[in-house]
Formats: structure tokens, sequence, C-alpha cells
């Protein structure tokens, strides 16, 4: 059971099941914007058949990981470790018991970024061609599957 976020006068706590719907409500509710980013909570699953939803996973070598995590945390290194190896736990454990799912399956992402290979503003420019080429690319198939009228035909000519 997960704690109510800001509830500390009292012991309100929502069991798995609601737990779950939650998160599964507020993921299908943001991605139905289209303008959000969406770090984890199964999006790569809830949000599996949304057209516009780019599913990506950022891996990268432990001992950069490591460096990261004690750059941004007053944490050693060895704490460092332990918080990556229970996030990715986490991660697995979630995915696998609410979803039936393998986290490291690589069909459930569009795109894979080992952070080991490429700067993180490569990264970045790499994700806004990625979603501007499907973007483009969307809009293409949305107008070819309209139906045409003589005048829109002869207007293409």
């Amino acid at each position: 059971a997960q704690p109510l976020p800001n509830d500390s006068s009292s012991n309100t706590y929502l069991d798995r099941g609601t737990y779950q719907l939650l998160i599964t409500t507020l993921v299908q509710d943001f991605g139905q914007t289209g303008k959000a980013v969406l770090v984890g909570r199964a999006s790569q699953i809830i949000l599996a058949d949304h057209p516009d939803a780019c599913h990506v996973k950022i891996v990268g070598p432990i001992d950069l990981r490591v460096e990261t995590v004690i750059e941004h945390r007053d944490v050693d290194r060895s704490q460092a470790q332990k918080l990556i190896e229970q996030h990715d736990q986490w991660r697995q454990s979630y995915l696998r018991n609410f979803h039936q799912a393998d986290w490291d399956d690589p069909l459930l992402y569009d795109l894979t970024i080992n952070t080991g290979k490429i700067t993180p503003e490569a990264a970045v420019e790499l994700l806004v061609n990625h979603i501007g080429d499907r973007a483009v690319l969307s809009e293409a198939m949305r107008i070819t599957q309209e139906p045409l009228d003589h005048r829109t035909r002869f207007d293409s000519l």
C-alpha cells in the first residue's frame, strides 16, 4: 500500500489495486494531452498503442550511473550503487507484477539511449529529431488517409 501524498496527519493508504488504477488513469490522461514527458510509471505499457507516444529507455554503464548519483545526492559510492540497484529492481518488479512485462524487453521502447556512448546534449538532439520526424510522418499519414474529393485532388496536382 502507498501512503497518500501530503497526508502526514493520518495513516491512510491506497491498496495496490487503487494505486495501480490511479497511476494508469494519470498516465493515460497526461498521454492524451500530447504535451507531456512521463518518466516511468509503466508508461511504455500503458501508452503502448498511443500513436504519438515515444518510448525511450535510457541505459548506461554502472560506473557512470554511480558517478551521476554521487554528483546529485549526498551519498558515497557504496550508497549510490545500492540506490541504483534498488531503483532498477523496483522498476523490474513493478512492470512484472502489475503489467506482466519485462523491463528489459527492447520491443517496449522506440529508442534506447546509452549514456556511456552519447552525451546528454546529443541525446536531446536525437530525441528532438526523432520526435519531430514522427510528428511530420504522423501528419503525412493523417493527410493521406483523409478521403479526397475531386477539388482536393486537382489542387494537389
